[in-house]
């Protein structure tokens, strides 16, 4: 399973965030794909507001299945919106703000 300490040292980190239809197994639908692309998430965050669910997901993996990843979550039946993007470490946003 990809994670945050064996994942191959080429793969991104990926910030995954969706709203989703608040149903009793929209959470089980929405990890299926990882399931199926053997990425396991480094975090995951749930929140439940009046009229649907907002999840966050961090993972590692290779820029094509972090694609893959949002397409399906895209055209996921429940899901309102997805969106997924390279995530950057906080130390390397501070590298960059000392450098800039």
């Amino acid at each position: 399973m990809t994670s945050l300490c064996c994942a191959p040292a080429g793969d991104a980190t990926y910030r995954l965030v969706l709203e989703a239809e608040p149903e009793s197994n929209v959470l089980l639908r929405l990890l299926e794909p990882f399931v199926i692309h053997d990425v396991l998430p480094d975090h995951l965050d749930v929140a439940r507001q009046e009229d649907c669910i907002s999840v966050e997901l961090l993972f590692r993996a290779p820029e094509a299945i972090a694609e893959r990843l949002e397409a399906r979550m895209q055209a996921m039946v429940g899901v309102r919106d997805a969106v997924c993007e390279r995530a950057v470490p906080l130390a390397q946003r501070r590298a960059a703000g000392v450098a800039a």
